[in-house]
């Protein structure tokens, strides 16, 4: 249903020979429903104005509601007093479902402007407009007879006179615009959750498919370490498709601060790391268990575990690889390159008691490592995973700026 809110002023129904704002509207837009406001001094008129409506067309037969309060004369030029009265009917007479025209041309310019307001605050299923004057100027010095509205309720017959004056507000909604800048907000801090489901939960924003698919994809990869669709585009081989996304999921975690996910997600993926590296330069050193665990082949390399064995760490003497046990490997093999680049990460050796004991980290530790360096866009915790990477797979710099040329993406999405 289509619903007319209108203040009604002294041009309506007519002014001169031509109708006036309120009946333009309902002559254009013929609304299901008509709500009139009168003020104390405009009542006298609607009976004159009813007749108006009921003789624009044989057929058009809306319902017209006469709302019961009368404003009164000496409130009407007040903008305070009219935005508080006429929210409270907006809201009155709207209901889910319905669609609400405003009349921003009927009444005192206190009315007028606060129907404006209202329109723009509300983020309801609301439009409003204006009607420009048969002169498309001022009417500040054109007199008018309203008692000749008996001679005059066909006049607009002409093509001149039933030309479309109609001017809708196309201004963007003060909730709107609030609500896009909230959601601007996260997706410069990269939370990419709280602005899908923001825009996902909401009437307006959420026809905006596209972009809550681009969101979507950054939530799934966090949430089920889903491949990212610009990573999928690559063609890189199954092992270094997973060590790229694994990547980007802890720079966007380095990004946004989530300093035990950092340590958590960093390990594990310093681990990955390690494992490649081994069965790329060590082939056979790691065997996998039959829950696809990767241990020590104490078989083919019994030395490595001998000296495992004699080891001072009991982490270098556990069942299964980790990242201690790398390190451990590393040295025993020589390998002191590597191992000397997997010691800068030497951070994650705390993982265990964060995510088992729940012990606090760090944290003037940490913060040395989430230095920004705007030279590459990057952290020295990045940098240093970088590092390591680099034994394994030869990555392009160029994904340290991913999430941001992303942003650039999902703002224009928004601003469409």
């Amino acid at each position: 249903m289509v619903t007319l809110i209108s203040c009604v002023g002294f041009s309506d129904p007519f002014r001169n020979s031509h109708d006036g704002p309120l009946l333009h509207i309902v002559r254009s837009k013929k609304p299901d429903k008509i709500v009139l406001i009168f003020s104390a001094g405009t009542i006298q008129n609607r009976e004159k104005i009813i007749a108006a409506i009921s003789s624009v067309t044989e057929n058009y037969v809306p319902t017209i509601v006469t709302d019961t309060t009368l404003i009164k004369d000496e409130d009407t030029p007040y903008f305070d007093k009219m935005f508080e009265t006429l929210y409270g009917k907006v809201m009155q007479y709207f209901s889910s479902g319905e669609k609400i025209i405003l009349n921003l041309s009927s009444g005192t310019p206190a009315m007028e402007t606060a129907l404006f307001s209202v329109n723009r605050i509300l983020g309801l299923n609301v439009n409003a407009y204006q009607v420009k004057t048969p002169a498309n100027d001022s009417n500040e010095y054109i007199s008018f007879d309203s008692s000749r509205f008996i001679e005059m309720k066909n006049t607009e017959t002409s093509a001149e006179a039933t030309r479309n004056r109609l001017r809708r507000d196309k201004g963007e909604k003060f909730e709107q615009i609030l609500f896009k800048e909230s959601i601007k907000q996260f997706i410069y801090e990269y939370d990419y959750l709280s602005a899908y489901e923001l825009i996902n939960n909401s009437h307006i924003f959420s026809t905006n498919k596209e972009l809550l698919d681009r969101l979507k994809q950054f939530v799934f990869a966090v949430k089920y370490q889903q491949i990212i669709p610009a990573v999928k585009l690559e063609n890189y081989n199954h092992d270094e498709t997973k060590l790229l996304n694994s990547f980007l999921i802890f720079l966007l975690q380095v990004k946004r601060n989530m300093t035990s996910e950092i340590v958590i997600r960093g390990r594990n993926l310093t681990e990955f790391i390690c494992e490649l590296y081994f069965n790329r330069n060590y082939p056979g050193l790691i065997r996998y268990d039959e829950n696809d665990v990767p241990i020590l082949n104490e078989n083919d390399f019994y030395k490595v575990k001998n000296q495992l064995d004699s080891s001072n760490n009991a982490n270098s003497r556990a069942s299964f690889l980790s990242y201690p046990t790398y390190r451990e490997i590393l040295f025993i093999l020589g390998d002191l390159n590597v191992k000397t680049t997997l010691d800068q990460l030497s951070i994650f050796d705390i993982r265990n008691q964060i995510a088992h004991n729940f012990n606090e980290i760090p944290h003037k530790r940490l913060k040395t490592l989430l230095k920004f360096y705007p030279t590459n866009n990057s952290y020295e915790i990045v940098n240093r995973l970088l590092d390591l990477m680099k034994f394994v797979f030869d990555i392009n710099e160029q994904w340290l700026n991913f999430f941001d040329e992303e942003n650039k993406e999902l703002i224009s999405l928004l601003e469409k």
